[in-house]
C-alpha cells in the first residue's frame, strides 16, 4: 500500500504528465497542419532535407507521447494498489 505523502506526489505526477500529454497532442497537431500547409508550395533540396527531419520529428513526437502515455498508467497502476 502507499502511504498518504507519496500517494500524493505521485498523483501530482500524474496530473502533471497528463498536462504534458495533452500539450504534446496539441502542437503535434499544430504542426501537422502547418506542414499539410506548407508542403505542396515547398520544393527543392531544401524541402527534401527538411522532409527527411520532418519525419524524425513525427517520430519523436509519437514516441515521446506513446511513452508519457506508458509512464500514466504505470502511476494509475501503482495507485490503485
Amino acid at each position: 500500500m502507499v502511504n498518504n505523502t507519496l500517494k500524493e506526489n505521485l498523483t501530482n505526477h500524474q496530473q502533471a504528465l497528463e498536462k504534458y500529454l495533452f500539450n504534446l497532442q496539441e502542437e503535434l497537431e499544430y504542426l501537422e497542419k502547418s506542414w499539410q500547409n506548407l508542403s505542396p508550395v515547398y520544393e527543392g533540396a531544401a524541402a527534401e532535407d527538411f522532409q527527411v527531419v520532418w519525419q524524425q520529428t513525427l517520430v519523436d513526437f509519437k514516441d515521446s507521447i506513446e511513452a508519457t502515455k506508458t509512464l500514466i498508467n504505470l502511476l494509475k497502476q501503482t495507485l490503485e494498489k
